[in-house]
């Protein structure tokens, strides 16, 4: 009687987990990465990855803060992103008053409605609104001019921010 198993039929236990491992084991990371690798900072980059002719839009709703994504009115279920945000963000126009936007409401085909609490709207030519978002963790200032957002610590420093660039206009001239 056998009591144990050959070389070979080990070595061809140890090459099936390895192909099997090789296979799914990228895909099941590239789901995992989708999703968490998207943060602020990298938003407008990752957005802007995506074919469109005329509109992409980014829209968080509250209670739930998903986040969806249209691409020329339709929505692309399969970009979804759950929890973006831990917290409501407050959003502000990008001026020294720094108003407070309010957007309106999200309606789906079921005929659900939900407040949307960000959005970011790229045109044709990949210009957006200019806008602040106010988060636990950070503030940014999203311009359409630069691919990244810039980041303060505090509310207040973004106003300095724009004193210093309307001094930097005056000076100009």
């Amino acid at each position: 009687m056998k009591k144990s198993f050959s070389l070979l039929e080990l070595v061809l236990v140890l090459v099936l987990v390895g192909i099997i491992y090789s296979v799914f084991l990228p895909k099941i990371k590239m789901m995992s990465l989708k999703k968490t690798d998207i943060t602020l900072i990298n938003l407008k980059s990752y957005l802007l990855k995506q074919k469109f002719k005329n509109e992409l839009a980014f829209k968080c709703v509250e209670n739930s803060l998903n986040c969806f994504i249209y691409i020329d009115g339709k929505l692309k279920p399969d970009l979804t992103i759950k929890h973006f945000f831990e917290r409501e963000p407050i959003v502000y126009k990008y001026n020294k008053s720094m108003n407070r936007i309010s957007y309106g409401y999200l309606k789906f085909d079921t005929f659900e409605e939900f407040k949307i609490v960000f959005q970011l709207v790229f045109n044709q030519n990949n210009r957006h609104k200019d806008l602040i978002v106010q988060t636990d963790k950070e503030v940014l200032l999203f311009n359409s001019i630069h691919e990244k957002p810039k980041e303060f610590d505090y509310l207040n420093d973004v106003v300095s921010y724009l004193d210093s660039l309307e001094t930097e206009v005056k000076n100009a001239f």
